[in-house]
């Protein structure tokens, strides 16, 4: 059984317009239907003066441009019928609209135009209400030049869902709504697919399902209208569309949207008058992504993209003698009511129809010459071409935008980790260009700076380790304390004695008396010998020289002094030194001097009381 969305039935001996809620009672009174009750409709009326829509004697009969009358429409009551509860209330006269537009000829333009003049009259007056009411063309009702009927928007579409239509109910949405502009601002883009449908004799964007065994399996490709046919895949019935089926069909159809995947109406009405044209793909186009999320304004529109490249306008313009001018001419200038940033406005399409003189579509399109026909073609063809190059490169960006924008923040953390990584190697010592004398200078006075880093870089291996990882946690536990402390507690030996040797609650740590006593160099060998006292903390109670110092890898003699992990105790510590010589073996290595052995000898020890 297949019926409109709408009926006209009888109640009580009395006609009425009724819709299907596809609910028995008990259903109806479960889901809340009861609210269905409570929606207003809007019809409008023209009352006044008919006019003609051109000056013809064959003219379409329509409204004029004065206000109609609006009346509200409400739902006065529910009748079970066929096991399910229609809503019904007060007659409205008419079809249909897309009854009309499935005929075509001089009605359907009729038809066409009283829509779009009310659609114009409720924009004007009470834009509000048109979030309220459904503009679907299958659930308008038209009487040509006299009235438009609009149904509450949820009765409407509950009707629209009931199931028992020649069409899909998620087919007949997502034809005539754009997902992304609802309401009021995504008024054009249905007139738009109405007016490409009633001069097409298609859809712009099509409602496919692939079957099921297939679907998986297929490469995703771009179908163009012209390469597809209308609706499901051929012999599929409604009831062999299954959920994934219909979820990818909504998804493609979407994407396609948003996209602007469809043949421009020039192209598929070669002839087709050039401001008509203009006017739908602009409203296709534009309104396909009209406005980005935030205010901004969105990208350049396919067309506009395809008109900028290529330089021509949507269709030729005739010439007095039926022929065209040039082979291609140049975009034309906005239409009125139409500015560049704006979707075209419905006004500005009531004035091309107006203005043109025919009262059937067939007389939109004129006749083209042979060569007209092949500009046509060439046109297509590099149209079709720039359009798949352009939506796959669009798709792949946003089915990856995820992995794109990873792999883009991967890149610059890497980048970022190599820069720093290049900047800490160039800012770190190096006795690159040194001497060896510069070396043992360099190794040795780094005592006094607790400079761990200098004097590894002077070094080779573990050669060194001992005193490298006293001065690190000597310079560690220092620097803790005197964040806590909020004073100084370490001076070097210097300092110390530049001072007169104050006693106090800090620690002197370091080298004094450095001296290099002999260095020879032979090639890339070298050995030096060097002299220095050592000074370091050392308790009073305990005579033992702390553990963890610089030291050999050897054995060291008594009062060495080894510093590791081991915190400064709580208990006070007096300076104490310890006088040493060192021979010293260095290396050339690559392109820089480096310490690979010391061998270490003590000759004199102090303690505090020897001071």
């Amino acid at each position: 059984m297949h019926r409109s969305c709408i009926e006209h039935i009888i109640i009580d001996g009395q006609p009425a317009v009724a819709f299907d809620t596809g609910m028995d009672p008990r259903a109806f009174a479960k889901t809340r239907g009861a609210e269905l009750l409570t929606q207003q409709g809007l019809e409008i009326r023209w009352t006044g003066k008919q006019g003609l829509l051109t000056s013809g004697k064959e003219g379409i009969t329509a409204p004029s441009f004065s206000p109609g009358e609006m009346h509200p429409w409400l739902p006065e009551g529910s009748r079970e019928i066929d096991g399910h509860l229609w809503i019904w209330g007060r007659e409205v006269p008419g079809l249909p609209l897309e009854e009309y537009i499935a005929q075509g000829g001089k009605t359907a333009l009729a038809a066409f135009v009283s829509y779009v003049r009310a659609l114009r009259h409720i924009e004007a007056l009470c834009p509000d209400r048109i979030k309220d009411m459904t503009i679907l063309p299958p659930l308008v009702l038209v009487v040509p030049g006299e009235k438009v009927f609009f149904p509450p928007r949820a009765l409407g579409e509950r009707s629209l869902r009931s199931g028992v239509h020649d069409r899909r109910p998620e087919e007949i949405l997502e034809q005539y709504q754009h997902p992304d502009l609802p309401d009021r601002t995504g008024l054009s883009f249905t007139v738009a697919v109405l007016a490409y449908r009633l001069w097409a004799g298609t859809f712009p964007f099509r409602f496919m399902a692939i079957p099921e065994k297939s679907r998986g399996k297929q490469k995703e490709t771009l179908q163009h209208p012209t390469q597809t046919t209308e609706g499901a895949a051929p012999g599929m019935a409604l009831s062999e569309w299954t959920a994934p089926q219909i979820d990818h069909a909504i998804h493609q159809i979407r994407a396609d949207i948003r996209d602007g995947l469809f043949e421009p109406i020039h192209l598929a009405v070669p002839g087709i008058d050039g401001d008509l044209a203009q006017w739908i793909e602009g409203a296709l186009t534009h309104s396909a992504i009209a406005r980005s999320p935030g205010g901004k304004k969105a990208p350049n529109t396919p067309l506009r993209d395809i008109k900028e490249r290529l330089g021509t306008a949507p269709g030729p313009t005739p010439s007095p003698n039926g022929g065209s001018e040039r082979e291609e001419l140049p975009v034309k200038k906005a239409l009125p009511g139409q500015e560049r940033d704006r979707a075209p406005s419905l006004e500005a399409l009531l004035e091309i129809l107006e203005k043109s003189h025919h009262h059937e579509p067939a007389a939109f399109i004129k006749p083209l010459t042979e060569k007209e026909q092949e500009t046509l073609r060439k046109e297509k063809e590099r149209y079709l071409r720039f359009q798949q190059q352009r939506i796959k490169g669009n798709r792949f960006l946003r089915r990856n935008r995820g992995l794109l924008i990873g792999g883009a923040l991967s890149l610059v953390a890497l980048a970022l980790f190599i820069a720093s990584f290049i900047r800490d190697q160039a800012q770190r010592p190096t006795t690159k260009g040194m001497s060896p004398a510069e070396v043992l200078t360099a190794y040795y006075t780094a005592f006094n700076t607790l400079d761990h880093e200098r004097m590894s870089t002077c070094v080779e291996g573990k050669t060194g380790k001992e005193d490298i990882t006293a001065v690190m946690n000597f310079y560690v536990i220092s620097k803790v304390r005197e964040a806590y402390e909020q004073k100084v507690l370490v001076l070097p030996p210097e300092v110390w004695m530049e001072r007169g040797k104050p006693q106090g609650e800090f620690h002197v740590f370091g080298i004094s008396d450095f001296s290099i006593d002999e260095l020879q160099v032979e090639g890339n060998e070298a050995v030096g010998r060097v002299s220095y006292r050592f000074w370091y903390p050392e308790r009073r109670e305990d005579s033992a020289p702390l553990e963890g110092g610089p030291s050999s890898s050897k054995e060291e003699p008594a009062g060495q002094f080894n510093l590791h992990s081991t915190p400064l105790p709580p208990t006070r510590l007096e300076t104490s030194w310890v006088r040493r010589q060192d021979r010293v073996f260095l290396t050339y290595l690559k392109d820089r001097w480096k310490i690979t052995r010391i061998d270490r000898q003590v000759l004199e020890t102090s303690s505090p009381e020897a001071q």
